[in-house]
């Protein structure tokens, strides 16, 4: 039987399972840092009979639809000679004894990005909605927005949005409950008093399941162990809140930024994307120069 007690969010997780197991086809949606890794992670590991489960961060091949397949198939067992594209991959998977859950996690990275590789292209995504005609395959994409609200780009021009066909599962706040669990899950020895506040930190945080995750390390590390714990906890949160607003102003931040104007600039054909950053001032020229970079780069 499935076991669902080491989950963050145990009754979600089945829900989620219970639609893979019935061949749906689901967009998972949630902000970074609320645990949406977290949660095909215990997909992974809920010891599911008869089931094999992909996981793979598109991240990471946005550019490279070769690893893609050969990650895919690797997951798969390696059964068979290596198929050249997602179709005849899914084809293979189709002749597997028991269930697959093919679950992409950040989807998104494809979507609303003229530059991917050309090989995602409408056959790609066509494969993907064949899924849940497939007996034995389910489908998740993990997305930040519903991912029907993004552009798909096919050989670096603006195709239509996303016209997979995926239910949508808003991945739910933390509750109070579970919160309590996943920290007496951890070995941090706190006072009673400590962990309330502890969960309360995160309960009301944004991105709750990664300030605890780097609250967490702090303790374990036993840094600042001179101040009372309150005051440590106040002061990692306001360290975690400043390296996170500098993640989003960060170059990378802004390259991202330029990526998004570029995709809506070969959409809309307007194509001086820095003139608006230079009313800016110098913040608004730095962007405008490291657009310039950007879209030289590409």
């Amino acid at each position: 039987m499935p076991n669902y007690e080491h989950c963050l969010r145990p009754v979600f997780t089945e829900r989620i399972v219970q639609l893979l197991q019935c061949g749906r086809s689901v967009n998972l949606i949630g902000a970074e840092g609320t645990g949406r890794e977290r949660l095909l992670d215990d997909i992974r590991t809920c010891e599911l009979p008869e089931t094999t489960i992909i996981s793979v961060n598109l991240k990471s091949y946005q550019e490279n639809y070769d690893g893609l397949m050969r990650e895919i198939w690797v997951q798969t067992g390696k059964t068979g000679e290596q198929a050249q594209n997602l179709s005849a991959l899914i084809e293979q998977c189709e002749h597997r004894n028991g269930q697959i859950f093919l679950l992409l996690y950040n989807f998104d990275a494809l979507l609303g990005d003229p530059h991917i590789d050309s090989r995602y292209d409408v056959a790609f995504y066509d494969a993907l909605n064949a899924c849940k005609n497939r007996a034995n395959i389910a489908l998740l994409c993990v997305t930040e927005q519903p991912h029907d609200q993004s552009m798909v780009f096919v050989n670096g021009k603006a195709h239509s949005n996303s016209w997979l066909d995926l239910e949508r599962k808003a991945i739910p706040a933390l509750t109070h409950e579970e919160i309590v669990l996943e920290v007496q899950r951890q070995p941090l020895a706190l006072m009673r008093s400590d962990q309330s506040a502890l969960i309360n930190a995160v309960r009301t945080h944004t991105q709750p399941y990664k300030l605890l995750e780097y609250l967490r390390d702090k303790i374990l590390n036993r840094e600042d162990g001179t101040l009372p714990f309150q005051s440590r906890l106040k002061k990692w949160i306001k360290q975690f809140d400043k390296t996170e607003n500098e993640r989003l102003l960060s170059k990378k931040g802004i390259y991202n930024a330029a990526k998004e104007m570029t995709a809506w600039g070969e959409l809309t054909g307007v194509n001086k994307l820095k003139t608006p950053f230079l009313l800016l001032g110098n913040l608004g020229k730095a962007i405008a120069e490291i657009l310039g970079k950007y879209t030289r780069k590409e």
